[in-house]
């Protein structure tokens, strides 16, 4: 039970400290024109990809970790093997793993060129029907 008791606290300051880090530099595009400058920190957000939403436990969102995280310094957050065990783990098994500079500046060409660089609202999206289902969120920082 204590345990429960200690996530939100120790998530929060995880949080908080990676607040405070040093201010990043801004790493330029490809030098051809074909990508875009970005911040090059390890505290960068570039791109995520999560769920967010939907009917679900209260207590769901306090572990829901994002499916994909791209940081600045090239390093992709992305969710492990899951156990098929109950009560499963606290927290999700997180990898990460370093990409170079030329694969950060092709995820983020792909996120441009899939227009994710301009705030809009998919509204036809067919008949989806489903009320309760989570939202994919697209986060892309780039440019500033």
């Amino acid at each position: 039970m204590k345990l429960r008791t200690l996530v939100a606290p120790l998530l929060a300051l995880g949080i908080a400290a990676s607040a405070c880090a040093n201010a990043s530099s801004t790493v330029p595009g490809d030098g051809q024109g074909q990508g875009p400058d970005h911040a090059g920190g390890p505290g960068d957000l570039l791109l995520r990809i999560s769920t967010e939403g939907g009917f679900l436990p209260p207590g769901y969102t306090l572990t829901a970790m994002p499916a994909f995280s791209l940081f600045g310094d090239g390093t992709v957050v992305t969710q492990g093997a899951q156990t098929e065990i109950y009560p499963g783990t606290a927290l999700p098994p997180m990898i990460a793993t370093p990409v170079t500079e030329k694969a950060i500046q092709a995820l983020l060409r792909a996120a441009v060129a899939a227009g994710l660089d301009t705030d809009r609202e998919y509204t036809d999206l067919g008949s989806v029907g489903i009320a309760d289902a989570g939202t994919t969120v697209f986060t892309l920082t780039v440019d500033g």
